[in-house]
């Protein structure tokens, strides 16, 4: 059930364009939490794969500085 709403809630944010998410993204990646952390960077990868290119360039500074957040992280679960 639970997995269920996880997946229906992915499909409705995949809907969402990812530049009016950048704030949200960037806000997660500086959570405490490190489940959330790592549910934000699976939802980046995601989003990244099904998003055209122009769209990426467009916000390609904040989606690096959002990568190099996370490769910066100290728990090992979410810099992989």
């Amino acid at each position: 059930m639970v997995e269920d709403i996880h997946v229906a809630l992915q499909n409705i944010l995949l809907g969402i364009p990812i530049q009016e998410l950048m704030e949200s993204i960037q806000t997660g990646l500086k959570d405490k939490a490190p489940a959330i952390k790592l549910n934000v960077a699976i939802f980046v990868e995601k989003t990244v794969l099904v998003t055209y290119i122009d769209t990426l360039e467009e916000i390609q500074s904040e989606l690096c500085a959002a990568a190099k957040a996370v490769g910066d992280e100290k728990d090992n679960n979410v810099r992989e």
